[in-house]
């Protein structure tokens, strides 16, 4: 999907961040801002450091320093794409996708809307059905035996399903819903015998599948009385193709972010017991073997992988057909074969998350797990090493690196019994050959582009979504590099309209010494310029496109002394979390504290200000002063190698100039 940048600002301006953060942590004014403890999972804190900004529509941890806007947020949290997080928002406020953003002519988008919108109704109904179930029914004995709690039936919105034949249809149509449209949902069925519709799902819990963005796009059903089959999944339908879906992502897409690692099992049952035991980095295949699609979701969530396989045949059969699929998407898959037959639910319950956990942090790589399988019953003949050796070629002509195809080589030939040179000429001899092709599979994408280039004698028009970038790896400015005064200075120009005006009125970039921070200087004159009136939504701009968005929180030795303060008063524990942050002025004392709650000073508000342009002053003092020893170190170098009189006039002003400065700052501290 591409959208305008018109388009993006509407949606953008049409959300409020403090109402899609408050979803996930309670937030309380502080200051002229919000604070609330940290939402992420992978963050435990007892005082609050969260500090959310309602003008800027940014937020930014001082604990663990995470930072962004409204789409890093979703990103982050819930794992949203950019076009996801931007179908999201606009459908929240009510704005219509562009049309040439959708992905189906005009019909099939509405078609596609209208089941979504069913889905949701029925869901509802099941909800219902099943808040209203007596303690007794067959229900509510089904979830007390597998001991699921409140919480987590509301989590995962679970549902129920009566045994009768036509009550979610009878409820469908007397809430105004086109039968024919649900049997499209394949929530109902026509009858053969006579007019009419019939319910699919009848006496079952419900587990309804959602995508990241809580969309309800089908059901599942385990059935509860006597019938087959056990589990029932929805067909596919326009909204709902099951190789391209994880089951439980919606609630486990920022567990898997904040462990950096992703647990793939079988079943309903297996991800909610393993959520609700602790371990939630979890997500679920519905009744089908790992695709192509499925390595392309988890890669945007992570690389490392561990897959639970049920002890059976059919557990040890779907482990050897993931391999090459998630090897394929240059993941780290590992591998673990409960024992016993058991699925990861019966192992929870008999032997305990701890076991559990103590087992998947040892698991195997997945290659080895599933070459030993390969190697039961080997009795190291000819005929059964070139077995093996074709069966490991084709796992190993997927994967994109390879120089990791030559590390399972080295490792592997030994458990053969056979040269390490014969391994490698059996296995790698095609994948060699095409590792030196035109366009080799180490080479990097910017060496492919300009071979094209050279080619076709022109670039290439860059595809674009019109996409800010989230992930701070693919940063357009690198501010890291840069002196800790000049990000001082970002910090402060953001902050203030009257810094920034100041400071571009006076041309003060002509004293920036890293490059990175000129053009990034000039990105933000150029973007204010265009328009003036959205300076407050300059800093959730600047978080997409600087690689360190910390940057743009850096605190003034005011709002330093105003957290130590706020702490000792609370008698808590001071985070280190921002300990580096060294003042600008090297006589200024003052500690930064880590709970990012800033409460009011005692000083008046006239004395605030003025601490605050002194601040900012002696920033822009110590940037010219920079500069100035920058630029006469490089002058006192050309000198060396031939003097001229501009060069030497050029020395006497730097030194006026630097006097100045000193001067400057020494009167100042008399006052």
């Amino acid at each position: 999907m591409k959208f305008s940048q018109e388009f993006i600002e509407q949606v953008q301006d049409a959300n409020n961040l403090v109402d899609i953060i408050s979803q996930y942590t309670q937030l309380k004014q502080s200051g002229s801002g919000l604070m609330g403890r940290c939402p992420f999972p992978d963050h435990k804190e007892k005082t609050p450091s969260f500090s959310v900004s309602e003008a800027k529509q940014v937020y930014h941890c001082f604990g663990c320093q995470k930072s962004g806007n409204i789409f890093t947020f979703l990103n982050q949290y819930q794992g949203m794409s950019f076009p996801q997080s931007m179908e999201y928002l606009a459908d929240r406020a009510g704005i219509t996708l562009p049309k040439d953003t959708q992905d189906f002519d005009d019909k099939n988008a509405l078609k596609k809307k209208e089941i979504l919108k069913l889905n949701k109704a029925a869901l509802s109904f099941f909800n219902l059905n099943l808040e209203r179930s007596l303690k007794d029914s067959l229900v509510r004995q089904y979830i007390i035996k597998r001991g699921l709690s409140e919480e987590t039936i509301k989590l995962f919105r679970l549902g129920w399903t009566l045994p009768e034949w036509e009550t979610l249809a009878s409820h469908l149509r007397s809430s105004g819903y086109s039968l024919d449209l649900a049997e499209e949902a394949r929530l109902v069925k026509r009858k053969t015998k006579e007019s009419g519709f019939y319910d699919i799902f009848r006496e079952r819990l419900i587990f309804p599948i959602t995508n990241s963005m809580g969309d309800v796009l089908a059901f599942g059903g385990r059935i509860l009385a006597q019938g087959e089959p056990k589990y029932l999944n929805s067909p596919e339908t326009q909204v709902f193709q099951k190789g391209k879906i994880f089951y439980g992502l919606e609630q486990t897409a920022r567990y898997i972010r904040s462990e950096d690692q992703i647990i793939i099992v079988e079943g309903y049952m297996d991800l909610i017991s393993l959520f609700q035991s602790g371990i939630r980095n979890v997500v679920a295949t519905m009744g089908t073997a790992l695709t192509s699609d499925h390595g392309r979701v988890i890669k945007r969530l992570t690389r490392n992988v561990v897959v639970l396989f049920d002890g059976d045949r059919a557990g040890r059969e779907a482990a050897e057909r993931s391999l090459s699929l998630l090897l394929e998407q240059d993941l780290y898959p590992r591998g673990l074969i409960l024992p016993d037959s058991m699925d990861p639910d019966d192992f929870v319950k008999s032997k305990g998350v701890e076991e559990l956990n103590r087992l998947i942090d040892r698991s195997p790589d997945l290659m080895n797990l599933i070459f030993m399988e390969w190697l039961i019953g080997f009795g190291g003949e000819p005929s059964e090493k070139i077995k093996i050796a074709n069966k490991l070629k084709r796992v190993l002509d997927v994967i994109p690196d390879f120089q990791y195809r030559k590390l399972y080589v080295e490792q592997l030939a030994p458990l053969m019994g056979v040269e390490k040179n014969w391994l490698r000429d059996t296995v790698l001899s095609k994948a060699a050959s095409l590792s030196v092709s035109s366009v080799s599979s180490s080479q990097s994408p910017l060496q492919s582009l300009s071979q094209v280039t050279k080619k076709n004698g022109s670039t290439p028009a860059p595809v674009s979504n019109s996409v800010p970038k989230i992930l701070n790896s693919e940063a357009v400015y690198q501010v890291k590099s840069a002196s800790k005064v000049e990000k001082h200075l970002l910090s402060l120009i953001i902050k203030s309209r009257a810094n920034f005006e100041y400071f571009f009125a006076q041309n003060l970039g002509q004293f920036l010494v890293n490059p990175h921070m000129k053009k990034l200087f000039n990105f933000i004159d150029q973007a204010y310029r265009q328009s003036p009136e959205k300076f407050d939504r300059l800093t959730s701009l600047l978080i997409t496109q600087i690689d360190d968005p910390s940057v743009l929180f850096y605190r003034t030795p005011l709002e330093n002394q105003q957290v130590k303060r706020a702490s000792q008063a609370k008698q808590s524990e001071v985070s280190e979390a921002d300990s580096g942050w060294e003042s600008v002025d090297a006589n200024d004392t003052a500690v930064i504290g880590g709970s990012g709650e800033v409460e009011p000073s005692n000083s008046d508000d006239q004395r605030s200000l003025e601490l605050e342009t002194k601040f900012f002053n002696d920033v822009v003092k110590r940037v010219k002063e920079d500069f100035f020893k920058e630029r006469l170190k490089t002058i006192s170098h050309e000198l060396k190698v031939g003097a001229t009189p501009e060069k030497l006039e050029e020395m006497r002003e730097i030194q006026k100039s630097l006097k100045d400065l000193k001067d400057s700052k020494e009167s100042a501290e008399k006052i």
